[in-house]
């Protein structure tokens, strides 16, 4: 049955029928919310989110900011509250036309103004990112350690331009829905670049003044958007292959090992989106061995994809099996047991 709009007091009813404590029902009835009601959702979510034992404040407002749209609407709460025992009356087919297109409007209104704040909101950190990489300097010491520390040490004498460090990088997170710095590090500083060779995002590595991993809570982080860019660790030259990874130590080790020109997307849903140039005809999918099978399913989308573009594609996974108590194999790892073998 198709129902009308239902109003925010029609909705705090309807959720009161569906229990919190299921987190991917959780996730999906905050979805139909935002897809309705865009931020002015939050309250209403956050407020039956409370009832469930292990919400976390924290924890709300990240997988409320992660939701974009992904198909879901309102229906999935309707649906939920009616499993739930919720019911019609038939004040909800009271809507006058009048009332239904002005409602309509407001929402277009409110879609329109959201839409502009995501791309000023995308502007800032793009030019940010475009800031911080001007700032960069290249090799110094941290980073030289960070590479010997990865079994990288034959790259020290090739750094790729669109590697840089940062001596003193500023390391900010959310606390009690509140930017907070918690400290200054060494950081790797790799520029993302668009077919233009335009900086529109930067990925940053933080490090220790020995050269291992910053003691922060993610390490890696990503400052834009990807866009279609990827971090070019080699020119492609003439050469009319390019190799693709994911990460960018993994992107090393296949330099290394090949030879060929390879470029790092700095993740998974970078490298399913990653755009590349006409003059490239033959490219490599250097994917994860994932357990969770991500690294082969995003490789062959995007071989899939590159293959319809008229390009020679050949997707290559690390052979073997994910050792117990690791998440993935990849060839940065293939390339560390290699040296191990020929040592």
């Amino acid at each position: 049955m198709n129902h009308p709009p239902i109003t925010v007091e029609q909705m705090r009813n309807m959720l009161s029928y569906i229990d919190p404590h299921d987190r991917e029902l959780w996730v999906s009835i905050l979805a139909a919310i935002k897809a309705e009601l865009g931020t002015d959702g939050l309250e209403v979510c956050d407020a039956w989110s409370q009832q469930a034992d292990s919400y976390k404040a924290a924890d709300f407002r990240a997988v409320w900011a992660s939701l974009k749209k992904s198909g879901i609407t309102i229906g999935t709460l309707i649906h939920h509250a009616l499993q739930g025992g919720y019911r019609f009356t038939d004040d909800h087919f009271q809507e006058t036309e009048e009332q239904r297109q002005a409602r309509i409007f407001v929402r277009e209104k409110r879609q329109q103004q959201e839409a502009v704040e995501a791309i000023r909101q995308a502007e800032k950190k793009r030019n940010k990112a475009s800031q911080l990489w001007a700032l960069s300097v290249h090799f110094e010491r941290p980073m030289s350690l960070y590479l010997d520390n990865r079994g990288l040490s034959a790259v020290k004498d090739r750094v790729p331009s669109s590697l840089r460090f940062i001596p003193n990088l500023a390391y900010w997170q959310i606390t009690d829905d509140k930017p907070v710095c918690i400290g200054s590090f060494p950081t790797m500083v790799a520029a993302v670049t668009d077919l233009n060779g335009d900086v529109v995002a930067i990925h940053r590595t933080y490090l220790s003044e020995d050269g291992n991993k910053a003691p922060v809570p993610k390490v890696k982080k990503l400052l834009g958007s990807l866009n279609g860019g990827a971090v070019k660790l080699s020119a492609t030259g003439n050469y009319d292959v390019l190799c693709l990874t994911e990460g960018i130590e993994t992107g090393l080790a296949v330099h290394v090992s090949t030879g060929f020109p390879v470029w790092a997307c700095a993740s998974a849903h970078g490298l399913k989106m990653v755009q590349l140039p006409n003059s490239i005809k033959r490219v490599h999918i250097m994917a994860d061995l994932d357990a969770s099978g991500t690294g082969e399913r995003v490789g062959r989308e995007l071989a899939q994809r590159l293959i319809s573009e008229g390009r020679k594609v050949k997707l290559v996974l690390p052979s073997g099996s994910i050792s117990p108590g690791t998440k993935s194999v990849d060839w940065l790892d293939v390339y560390l047991a290699e040296q191990e073998t020929t040592a």
